[in-house]
């Protein structure tokens, strides 16, 4: 779960690319099985700073707790092929892209299944995000909104789907630092 699916002997702090493939036939520096199951359905390649992830066609299913995913690729520009990633099973995503400071676009739009815990630290420190659009996410059990977006500097618009506005949410520290904030939609 989190963050142990990376394995490689370079810091993740230094990728700055991860690639869904549905096959990976380039060079590469090193490779490794990230699933539990050790079946080499999805193999992880690293050649120099990018990450290319193997998963067939149908994708790669994440864990329910993907807690810290992604977090620490303080590097990361970009994720390609996202829509290869399938987040249905997902209940756990605290910090999930936590300092990805380099990372400048994020497509959710595959979470339409995710139903959350709570949304805790996800895009704490993504300084470099200038949209979120987590309108696509079932948020109506979420209460927990802590930080969610702390430090996203130059984050100018957000999007929520409907929230449950008869529970008591907590937003403490949810837009702090948000400095270029310009639109909040929670209609």
């Amino acid at each position: 779960s989190g963050s142990d699916w990376y394995e490689g002997s370079v810091s993740k702090s230094a990728i700055t690319e991860i690639s869904f493939v549905e096959e990976f036939n380039g060079l590469y520096d090193e490779h490794w099985d990230p699933t539990l199951a050790q079946s080499n359905k999805v193999v992880v390649y690293r050649y120099g700073t990018q990450l290319f992830i193997e998963c067939g066609e149908k994708g790669v299913s994440a864990n329910s707790n993907s807690t810290e995913m992604f977090a620490g690729f303080t590097a990361l520009v970009r994720i390609n092929n996202f829509s290869k990633f399938e987040a249905a099973n997902i209940t756990k995503l605290e910090a999930m892209f936590r300092d990805c400071s380099k990372l400048e676009e994020l497509d959710l739009s595959r979470f339409n299944s995710v139903n959350p815990e709570n949304m805790k630290n996800v895009f704490y420190g993504c300084s470099s995000l200038k949209v979120i659009d987590i309108s696509s996410l079932n948020l109506k059990g979420v209460n927990v909104f802590q930080n969610m977006c702390n430090g996203c500097t130059l984050l100018e618009t957000i999007r929520f789907p409907e929230i449950d506005q008869t529970k008591t949410i907590y937003l403490s520290g949810t837009f702090t630092n948000c400095s270029s904030l310009e639109y909040i939609d929670m209609t």
